[in-house]
């Protein structure tokens, strides 16, 4: 039976959901009646009845009218450093229809889809209501005020509109911008898999990089030498201690981070990625682990985004899960709109 969420559905359960991991919420239009100042009443040949109409009017145009799209940025960490917030938004919630997403009342984003990580937007330090509409819907399924301090942050949307596995929340992850050295990577585990269990993620025959990171938590950053990794994920009782790097050289700015990973449990997946110096990534594990009988097309993968540093490439996939085979897929998102995606094949090596 299928258990594809439509639209009506899921307004209905964000309707319960709404809140979680946010504070507060505001709506309707402000009925203040500063802007006239009284001025409007000394206009020669209207009545009082007229320029109180043509005050209210007034109120409501300057009240209604659209404010201007936050700009994006290529370099977060120098954004924060010059005391703004930035913030970007993750689409993780698989069963999910498309959805356009506002803050502070502008729109920032149109028809995206599950698996999208929208660029940084730059924000003065301030509370923002943020708003998720289904496309080509009026009324807002999700509204909630979201204070974003100085500092960077992913605004991520979680779980199932059926909440078949895990119910639907939006959490707000605060993130790392401040790049490494130019010889290391920092890197980060997202769990976003409905219905894996809590995941450790270690190099192929090598370290634990992250132990038992549950659903809907995110991992501390990992700081390991700039390269290319093939990376398992296995369930977290598998793997092993964690206490160094994957070439078992510590750092100073790093916390422990693996052992040689012994008795280790059959990987669920396997993802290579590349690493490049000087840059902060994270890692997001989406979809679900058995998709077999699951009403969306959304099989397990590992989405990998530069969040900082030399590169801002975007989002990039390359999972392979079991013992499949083939090709990795690389996704990117569009920088005006985090709309358009696009794909590109490479062949797996």
């Amino acid at each position: 039976m299928s258990r594809k969420v439509s639209r009506r559905q899921f307004a209905a359960v964000l309707g319960t959901a709404a809140g979680v991991g946010l504070a507060g919420c505001s709506a309707g239009v402000n009925n203040s009646t500063n802007a006239t100042n009284g001025t409007v009443g000394s206009v020669e040949g209207m009545t009082d009845e007229e320029t109180e109409a043509a005050g209210t009017d007034e109120e409501t145009e300057a009240e209604t009218e659209t404010p201007e799209a936050p700009e994006t940025t290529d370099d977060p960490a120098a954004a924060v450093e010059e005391g703004s917030a930035v913030a970007r938004i993750a689409h993780l919630s698989p069963d999910a229809p498309n959805v356009d997403v506002s803050v502070g009342g502008a729109t920032v984003l149109e028809d995206v889809a599950f698996g999208a990580v929208s660029d940084y937007y730059v924000l003065e330090p301030s509370t923002y209501t943020v708003a998720v509409t289904p496309t080509g819907e009026e009324e807002a399924v999700f509204e909630q005020e979201v204070e974003f301090a100085n500092g960077a942050f992913t605004v991520a949307a979680f779980g199932e509109v059926s909440g078949t596995n895990q119910e639907f929340a939006v959490e707000a992850l605060e993130d790392r911008v401040e790049a490494p050295s130019s010889d290391m990577a920092a890197a980060r585990v997202v769990h976003a898999s409905p219905d894996a269990p809590p995941v450790s993620v270690g190099v192929a025959d090598g370290d634990t990089l992250v132990e038992s990171v549950a659903f809907g938590e995110a991992s501390d950053y990992v700081e390991v030498p700039a390269g290319e990794y093939a990376l398992e994920i296995s369930a977290a009782e598998g793997m092993g201690e964690t206490t160094g790097t994957p070439g078992g050289n510590e750092t100073e700015t790093e916390a422990a981070t693996g052992t040689e990973a012994a008795g280790a449990s059959e990987a669920v997946a396997t993802v290579d990625v590349a690493l490049e110096g000087g840059t902060v990534n994270s890692a997001f594990a989406t979809g679900y682990l058995t998709p077999d009988g699951e009403a969306v097309d959304a099989p397990f993968e590992v989405l990998l985004t530069v969040d900082a540093g030399a590169s801002m490439a975007g989002t990039e996939s390359g999972t392979e899960t079991g013992t499949e085979t083939g090709t990795e897929t690389g996704t990117e998102v569009g920088t005006e709109a985090g709309t358009e995606a696009g794909t590109a094949t490479e062949g797996s090596g």
